[in-house]
């Protein structure tokens, strides 16, 4: 559960910010991230995890999108470890890492 909580941190991390994206290609992208990222820690492929992952990491960008400005998801970009921004980022993966738990029966 650790590593999906370490890859959302490395996805929010790969947002690629030129040219001032929405923040509907952020989500996007933060998504596409979270899962690249997932998939190479996940040590089961099945379809059940792979869903799982895919509507944490979706879980998570809605999450992001709606509690963060873009102006915060570009400084969390820049400095992950920033204190205010991961105090308001812990209840969103919280949130979404128990959901994921519970689709794969933890």
């Amino acid at each position: 559960m650790k590593q999906f909580v370490v890859a959302v941190i490395v996805g929010a991390s790969l947002f690629t910010m030129s040219c001032k994206p929405s923040k509907d290609q952020m989500k996007k992208e933060f998504i596409s991230s979270c899962i690249e990222q997932a998939s190479k820690t996940m040590t089961n492929n099945d379809e059940k995890t792979t869903r799982a992952v895919a509507d944490y990491c979706e879980c998570t960008g809605q999450k992001l999108i709606d509690q963060f400005s873009v102006e915060e998801l570009e400084k969390l970009t820049k400095d992950p470890n920033d204190a205010e921004l991961t105090k308001k980022l812990k209840p969103i993966i919280n949130t979404c890492t128990e959901a994921l738990g519970k689709a794969l029966g933890q």
